[in-house]
């Protein structure tokens, strides 16, 4: 892959998900532009490692059936991302009430948004 291809497929993955995640989140009743940001934010962490990780998966262990790279991969983002919001979860201005459930809700919503949009 050229340069070009992986900075569209790093910045089209990026922005599906913020999508998504920020409708999952709108749900949960987190409409703060401060919580807006902290999902972004987050996602701008969490996104790209995992979208690099599930490439090199693909290329050097092609063995291995893509969906088990992918959950694999999705339950390090869902563990990392719990952990940020449990962090901001100790704050009472935040109001996140259920860090894991938020964290696991936005990534299965975002995974199969980007199912459907792949």
């Amino acid at each position: 892959m050229d340069f070009i291809s992986l900075t569209n497929m790093f910045g089209v993955s990026l922005a599906v998900t913020i999508v998504a995640e920020l409708a999952v989140v709108f749900i949960f009743s987190l409409r703060s532009l401060k919580a807006l940001c902290l999902v972004i934010l987050v996602n701008v962490l969490t996104n790209p490692p995992a979208v690099l990780l599930y490439w090199l998966g693909r290329q050097y262990l092609p063995d291995i059936p893509w969906l088990i790279q992918q959950l694999a991969i999705e339950a390090a983002v869902v563990s990392a991302e719990t952990y940020i919001f449990c962090s901001f979860a100790k704050l009472p201005r935040w109001r996140i009430k259920n860090p894991a459930v938020l964290a696991a809700a936005a990534n299965i919503g975002s995974w199969l948004f980007g199912l459907l949009v792949m």
